[in-house]
């Protein structure tokens, strides 16, 4: 038969082995949560980051396709007017020169306006996200 102090004994080792083990457990499957966590947020930021770049270069070909059309429109214009009516050429020039650089204005405006808004939203959104990472690491 055992002895009591062995038998004892034995009950201490088994309850830290159990105890060793559920501590291990429990850190690994904390780092692998986080490691997923912070993979997951860097695979978001990286694709909203694409995106932006994306909206960004869309906006600025369009803003160029535009001040092109404009500025041919304008020089089309500018050679029917000269060409067909001699009278008055200055006024009418000026006039378009005038409407085209206050068209160009407006569109370089509403470009900042666009990129402003995007990057503001992008920082918005990588602000969201860094608080939920440090939420997540808190928790």
């Amino acid at each position: 038969m055992l002895s009591a102090g062995l038998v004892v004994v034995a009950a201490v080792v088994v309850v830290v082995v159990v105890v060793v083990v559920v501590v291990v457990v429990v850190v690994v499957v904390v780092v692998v949560v986080v490691v997923v966590v912070v993979v997951v947020v860097v695979v978001v930021v990286v694709v909203v980051v694409v995106v932006v770049v994306v909206i960004i270069i869309i906006v600025v070909v369009v803003v160029v396709v535009v001040v092109v059309v404009v500025v041919v429109v304008v020089v089309v214009v500018v050679v029917v007017v000269v060409v067909v009516v001699e009278e008055e050429v200055v006024v009418v020039v000026v006039d378009v020169v005038v409407v085209v650089v206050v068209v160009v204005v407006v569109i370089i405006n509403l470009l900042v306006v666009v990129v402003v808004r995007v990057v503001m939203l992008t920082m918005m959104m990588m602000n969201m996200i860094m608080l939920l990472l440090i939420v997540m690491m808190i928790i």
